[in-house]
């Protein structure tokens, strides 16, 4: 009798192969929410660094009597620590620009001792700080572990904030990492140990090679580790 482990080779490469199990997808209907000026910034911001971040308006700059808008669109360039142009887009889909003074703390990686290029980041370099970001764009920074064990792409003096652009992040899968790949219908799971052939992060899709068979099938990165099937022609 097969093994549970070529069971599930097999059932997954069936279900590849025959397309047997289509992906859903569902879709949702309503009316677009609407969020005051100083709402609308903060999900702009919250959208950019994460939803973990503290986000103060000091002082926002609105003209005319528009009370309730869809977005906020920061301008490309922004720098935090400075004012910042926004465009708010009103519910009838009409822009209008503001300037908005905000403070952003979030948890961050900052560098304790000089980092060379092409370093290796190590704990003792880098240590992670919860304070107002300043000087940087508005992006999403890595806490210390997850930069550590990354290469530096660029030379750090003590004090920097790390951006996730100095360093050579690690993605959610790398080629030739073990991964699970899992085959979903209803209440029946299927897995199996797989090889990334591509690299990604999550909600990517890439091919993934079964070590026996060497056939490939593509799944999307459901998180490190983890490729969920995708099927569909």
């Amino acid at each position: 009798m097969p093994s549970r482990h070529l069971r599930s080779l097999v059932v997954l490469a069936a279900v590849a192969l025959c397309g047997a199990w289509p992906e859903a997808r569902t879709s949702a209907t309503g009316p677009v929410p609407l969020y005051n000026a100083a709402d609308a910034i903060r999900r702009a911001i919250w959208q950019r660094v994460g939803e973990g971040a503290d986000v103060t308006l000091v002082d926002i700059d609105v003209k005319g009597d528009v009370a309730a808008f869809r977005d906020a669109r920061p301008d490309p360039a922004a720098m935090l620590g400075k004012p910042i142009r926004f465009t708010l887009v009103t519910a009838d889909y009409v822009a209008l620009p503001v300037t908005a003074t905000v403070i952003v703390t979030t948890s961050h990686a900052v560098v304790k001792q000089p980092i060379v290029r092409g370093k290796s980041v190590e704990a003792a370099d880098v240590e992670t700080v919860r304070a107002p970001l300043t000087g940087i764009p508005l992006v999403r920074v890595p806490a210390a572990a997850d930069v550590v064990g990354t290469r530096a792409l660029r030379a750090m003096t003590s004090g920097m904030v790390v951006l996730s652009s100095f360093v050579q992040m690690r993605r959610a899968v790398e080629p030739g990492d073990a991964v699970t790949v899992v085959a979903l219908s209803g209440a029946i799971e299927v897995t199996a140990r797989f090889v990334a052939s591509d690299g990604g992060n999550v909600g990517d899709a890439i091919r993934v090679r079964n070590p026996d068979s060497k056939t490939f099938i593509r799944g999307r990165i459901v998180k490190p580790g983890l490729v969920e099937v995708i099927y569909g022609r």
